[in-house]
């Protein structure tokens, strides 16, 4: 009987793993966000490719709940179907393509990924747009807690401790330096680091941060500080520190040596559009909603048969599983 027991286990649990790997693609499933959205089930059945900024909408309702990556994948769905089937269509809305990169931006998994979805909403809004001259603006004015971290950073590498609190006590700036803390030191976070310098160098307490001294016989370099007061940086905290403040104040990189302290030699990434369906795994081919999956459009038009597929388009998926289709094999 505890054979028996065991077995009927083992298959149970491999049941559940198959129906979880069938449900586990991008905006294939609700999270607990999603299902706070009034009637949300309804809704997504009722989107239809004749109106696309109905995508846009919900995408933006699940996106202001969303409080895990599920529901945030469903929204990313929501965002790039809006765009891709906009964009197909007889009249596209001139303002939808740009409002979608910065809805996306919003809810980025990365600060590489914000900066791309920003600058690629400024290449798709229509020129004198607000979205434009927002975007346009740098970072620092928009937010002058941006300039007084950047600033702040330059007063705990010269040991100016007290000028650094100072600045850290103004509205914005503290919560700034917690978003900054992998930027700072990735992998472990710099912030906790930076809190740490500004108590062990408040002040040369000889020189004041004057760097020399004056006495009788004349002005002599600091014998405490040696000239050079504040803390000794290790490389990776120094880059930190210069790369911090070079993306606080939207620093244009002129050099390779900048670029590279800069994003630390990321792949530049292509402002073009039609990357959004690879990058967020969307089929566009599949633009309704139907028992709880993506599914293709009965009623769309057929494609020419001498039409080149889009290479940047993710493979088709199995109308049922939702899984990928292996090159040669028919959806079953």
């Amino acid at each position: 009987m505890s054979i028996l027991r065991l077995i009927l286990f083992t298959g149970g649990v491999l049941l559940a793993s198959v129906l979880l790997a069938q449900d586990s693609g991008p905006g294939n499933r609700l999270g607990g966000g999603s299902n706070r959205v009034a009637a949300i089930v309804r809704r997504l059945e009722s989107l239809s490719p004749s109106s696309p900024r109905e995508y846009f909408l919900l995408g933006e309702e699940i996106a202001s709940e969303a409080p895990d990556d599920v529901d945030r994948r469903l929204a990313r769905q929501l965002y790039v179907l809006a765009y891709e089937i906009d964009k197909r269509s007889q009249v596209p809305d001139p303002r939808l393509g740009g409002s979608v990169c910065l809805a996306l931006a919003a809810i980025a998994e990365s600060d590489d990924e914000k900066r791309w979805l920003t600058a690629l909403a400024e290449t798709l809004a229509p020129e004198g747009t607000p979205d434009m001259r927002r975007i346009k603006s740098t970072t620092a004015s928009r937010d002058p807690a941006a300039f007084d971290l950047a600033t702040m950073l330059s007063f705990v590498r010269v040991g100016e401790g007290r000028r650094a609190e100072k600045i850290l006590d103004k509205p914005g700036v503290n919560e700034l330096l917690e978003k900054c803390d992998k930027l700072l030191l990735p992998g472990v976070g710099g912030a906790a680091q930076v809190r740490r310098r500004i108590d062990e160098w408040p002040n040369c307490p000889q020189c004041r941060g004057h760097r020399s001294v004056k006495d009788a016989t004349g002005v002599h370099l600091c014998p405490t500080c040696k000239g050079t007061p504040g803390p000794t940086l290790s490389p990776g905290e120094l880059v930190g520190h210069i790369r911090t403040e070079s993306i606080l104040l939207s620093g244009q990189q002129r050099s390779w040596a900048g670029q590279l302290i800069a994003d630390a030699g990321a792949t530049l990434r292509e402002l073009n559009p039609s990357e959004l369906p690879a990058t967020f795994g969307v089929n566009a081919s599949r633009p309704l909603w139907r028992g709880g999956a993506w599914v293709s459009d009965p009623n769309a038009p057929s494609p020419p048969p001498n039409e080149k597929k889009d290479p940047s388009a993710p493979p088709a998926a199995d109308a049922t599983t939702g899984q990928p289709i292996a090159p040669g094999k028919r959806a079953g």
